[in-house]
This record gives structure tokens, sequence and C-alpha cells, in this order.
């Protein structure tokens, strides 16, 4: 049983309060008041942290364009001679009508923040451009302090040369990590690694389980901790064994799924999300590996795709790649967008120039793809935002580029997203994180990552290191 729990609010918080309180409609003695209980009350920061979550999808939420076809009814309503002037001006009422609709619901439904940026200094770009190329240029980098100010931040001191953080709290309650391997001195074979949680700021570690294991990885959704640990020390597909188990936050009870001589599980690929772990499956008969999906309330189980390398998940979608076609020298891997919910699957592959065995230059958030592939000319690598994606000829537009180095590239790629943030690996870029707010770079310390609605990044590079946690919804800007 684990020792975290989230316990009620003791001041007895109401929904309704919360919601007025994102909404912006609390008085300003009122949500002062809020703010300060909310950094001591977990379950207010966890039930805050989910009215973020449910705004920031709707604001993606893809509105159709019913422009055309309004308009093509109207002009051909206009064009009729009508019998009298009476129905002239109620045709005229109409259009009227529909103007303001039209208005109203632009304003209503759309985002406060968009996720494009602006054309003043980025190119529209297509595949089939052949325009001299040049690398786009980028304004300049900030700091976190200065893009997102300080308010909600939270300092927590912790030796990154002992545990490994793969996962944020939200509110930014905490971490969750592993430990890096321990040996024994007079058993070298005796391999140990603990899954922990670290409380913050008080720093405090909470073991939640430790296994004979040679790697682990660990993931959460706020909700639930999931963690796959494994003992393979020959690499190969003997002499192996697995446990892949989660612990509920709400009730502090561990459930372990599976436990047995097998190496069934690709641990760097757990995530945890809205209530589900997923991860790939390996299967030995037939050899294949399947995206698993479990509900955790249910305990049901999908399997999706077949030949999955590696996944990019923002419920309820998922951008798969599958191994390499080996029939097609040079071609890229098949990718697929994948709505879990309803089934619906669309290829994707035209879209994400991926190709096996290099590093994941693909995220996703909603159904918006970015990506990294060159230009034309195999001289620039420009990063793509592609909108929509699951819609025929969706909008693309380049973020920033940069010169390439190697075709295909190896080390230049998206390793994640949110609606705000993007996550950049590339050694020339000289910033590691985009936020598509302010349409800036943001440069940090030797450790940044974002993970339930909470940013973390170093401030310090000796040990311990300082890290700064600070949930998107203090954001000042």
């Amino acid at each position: 049983m684990s020792a975290f729990h989230l316990p009620p609010c003791a001041e007895n918080i109401s929904e309704q309060t919360l919601s007025d309180w994102h909404d912006g409609l609390l008085s300003a003695a009122e949500a002062h008041h809020l703010r300060h209980h909310m950094e001591r009350c977990a379950a207010c920061r966890y039930r805050a942290q989910g009215l973020a979550t449910v705004a920031s999808t709707l604001r993606r939420q893809h509105i159709p364009n019913l422009q055309r076809r309004i308009w093509r009814g109207m002009l051909e309503r206009m064009q009729r001679k009508p019998a009298n002037i009476l129905q002239r001006s109620a045709v005229l009422s109409i259009v009227s009508a529909v103007v303001v609709i039209a208005l109203a619901a632009f304003f209503f439904f759309a985002p406060k923040h968009s996720t494009m940026p602006p054309t003043s200094f980025i190119p529209t770009a297509t595949r089939a451009s052949t325009a001299t190329a040049q690398p786009t240029a980028t304004p300049q980098t900030l700091t976190p302090a200065q893009a997102w100010g300080t308010a909600g931040v939270r300092a927590l001191n912790i030796d990154t040369k002992k545990y490994f953080i793969q996962g944020l709290l939200p509110g930014g309650a905490g971490v969750v990590a592993t430990t890096f391997a321990t040996f024994s001195q007079t058993n070298p074979q005796d391999i140990t690694v603990s899954v922990v949680l670290i409380t913050a700021p008080d720093a405090r570690v909470q073991t939640l389980a430790t296994g004979h294991w040679t790697h682990a990885s660990v993931a959460t959704d706020g909700r639930y901790i999931a963690w796959v640990g494994g003992y393979n020390p020959t690499g190969g597909p003997g002499d192996s064994h697995q446990t892949l188990a989660y612990d509920d936050l709400s009730t502090g009870q561990i459930h372990t799924l599976f436990d047995g001589e097998a190496n069934r599980y690709l641990p760097d690929s757990l995530v945890v999300t809205h209530g589900h772990i997923c991860l790939i499956e390996n299967s030995v008969n037939p050899p294949q590996s399947r995206l698993l999906i479990l509900d955790i309330a249910s305990g049901a189980q999908t399997t999706l795709l077949n030949n999955v390398q590696r996944f990019s998940i923002s419920w309820p979608y998922v951008l798969s790649a599958e191994e390499g076609n080996g029939q097609i020298k040079g071609a890229p891997n098949p990718m697929t967008l994948v709505n879990v919910v309803t089934g619906q699957q669309r290829d994707v592959t035209s879209l994400v120039d991926y190709f096996n065995g290099i590093s994941p230059n693909f995220a996703l958030d909603g159904t918006t793809i970015f990506a990294t592939r060159p230009d034309d000319t195999h001289t620039i690598e420009k990063y793509y935002e592609i909108d929509h994606a699951d819609q025929p000829a969706p909008p693309q537009r380049v973020l920033f580029s940069e010169p390439l180095r190697s075709y295909p590239s190896i080390d230049d790629a998206f390793t994640g997203a949110d609606a705000r943030l993007l996550s950049v690996n590339s050694e020339s870029l000289g910033f590691s994180i985009w936020d598509c707010v302010l349409h800036r770079p943001i440069s940090t310390g030797t450790f940044f990552m974002f993970n339930n609605g909470v940013v973390a990044y170093s401030t310090s590079p000796g040990q311990p290191q300082t890290l700064i946690l600070q949930a998107e919804s203090n954001f000042t800007s």
C-alpha cells in the first residue's frame, strides 16, 4: 500500500468555485485566497488541473467550416427574383441573422491562443516547394521566468544522479522516478531498482516498489502511477522476468497486472493517460509488437496495429510508427493516426517522414502532428505543425528550421507535445522547448520535462539539482 493519498479538501471547496476561478469570475480577494489554498490542498490542485485539461481539449476541437455552404445557398436564393418586396426583405433578414450567428459562433468558439505561429517570420511551407532553401529565423530565446513568470512555482531539491525522473504530478505536487540500478558487493547478479514518488516541496521519498530488475519505467496521469520492471541480464529472449503494476493514488492500493517469466513489454514505451495504461506488447506466436491499451477501471484491454515500433498519444488519439517497409528501399515507416474511442484510423505516412531506427521525430497533441523533415534539397531540416491531421489535406506550417547535418536526420526531433509546449531534441538549435502561445523558444538548464499540465526544469548544474515545478495554469503569459 502506498503512503501517498489525495485527501478530501479541508475547506470543502466546491467544483463551482473552482470553475469560477478557472473562468476568472472570482473577486481578486477570493482568487487570491483560492490560489494560496491550492498550494496546500492536493485535492483542489488535482481538480483544477482537470478543469484546465478539459478547457484545453475543447479549445483544440475542430469546428467545421460551414461558410461556403451557407453563403452558396443564400446567394442562390438572393439571385432568384422575389415575388414581392416582402419576400426580398425576408431573404435579407435571413442573411443578416446568418451573419450575426456566424460572427457570434466565431468569437465564442475560437481558441484564446492560436497554435499557429505568426506569418511575419514564418513562411508557409509545402513538400513541393522549389524555392532556394534558407533556415527560418527564430525569435530570441526566453528563460522560463521571462516566458511564464514565477506564480505558483515550487522548488524541489533532488539528486538526479540517484533518481531518474519520468513523470510529474498535477499542480506540481511531486514527481515519480526510478532509482538507478544498484549492485550487490557480494553478488553482481543481485541488481535492485526502486520506483519512488517524491513530494514537493519537502522532497519526501516514498518507495512504491522494489525489484531485482535491470531496468524499470514509471508513468502517471495524476490518479494512477504504473510501472514496468524487468530482469534480462543477457539482453536475449531467455532468462527474463517482468512485472507490470500500478498504484491507485485515491485508495493507496497497489495492483499487479503481470508478473512472470517473459520479456513481454517494452518498458520505455509506458504511458498512463486518462485512466489507461498504454505500452507496446511483444508476442512470440506470431512474432509481432502491438499497442496495448488497458482501461484501469474496467480492466478491458485493447490491442491495436501490428509491428508497432513507437508511438505518441494524446487521448483519444494515437500516432503510431510501424516497422519499415522492407520491400521499398529508402521508404519511410508506415504511420497511422488512430482514434482509440471510435476505432477510426488514417494513414498519415506522407505527413511524417519517419525512418526505422531514427529518433522519434514526431509528437502529437490532439489531432495536430508535430514532425521534422528535410526540404527538397536535403540541406534544411524543417519543424512542421500539421493541424487536424485526421482531415483531408491538413494545413501545414513551418515553426522553425535549421541546417541539416545528415539525411536521414538522426538527432533533430520533436519528442513531446501538450496543449502549449513542444520539446525538441537538437544540438544546433540552442533550445529544447518551443512555446506555441508565445511563438518563442525557451531555454532551461540540464533538465526539462512537462507532464499532466506541469513543467519541471533545472536551475542548477550541480548535485543535488534544484528543480522548479510550475503548473501551466499559473503561467502569467
